[in-house]
């Protein structure tokens, strides 16, 4: 079993993947085109309403969402894998571990810090 230090980093990123995991069902339902009867009917809606409904629903409801939770449930099975494979080892493996994750995860910086 991982040692001390690294154990509290396996329980942590075990615990992040379940939100991860969470986060990506909240992501899958996520809607930005309201369910309107009347917005289907010609004589009570604009087409510039109904062309801008649509590409909302293409861009956001379909690609953006469907990205989103993909990128969840990704991450969060990097963090089970990570977990598994680094489960008995040692301490000084930390460093490694983390070159692990940034490798599979890609990274997550935007060169700016708060």
């Amino acid at each position: 079993m991982a040692q001390d230090a690294l154990r509290v980093d396996l329980d942590k990123l075990t615990e992040m993947a379940g939100k991860l995991d969470e986060l990506a069902t909240t992501a899958s339902v996520m809607k930005t085109t309201p369910d309107e009867l009347w917005l289907g009917t010609p004589t009570l809606c604009l087409e510039s309403l109904r062309t801008v409904l649509d590409i909302t629903s293409t861009l956001l409801d379909t690609a953006l969402v469907d990205a989103v939770t993909e990128r969840f449930e990704e991450t969060a099975d990097i963090f089970r894998d990570s977990v598994v494979q680094y489960w008995d080892a040692s301490d000084d493996m930390a460093a490694q571990l983390a070159a692990t994750f940034v490798s599979a995860a890609g990274e997550w910086t935007t060169g700016q810090r708060p």
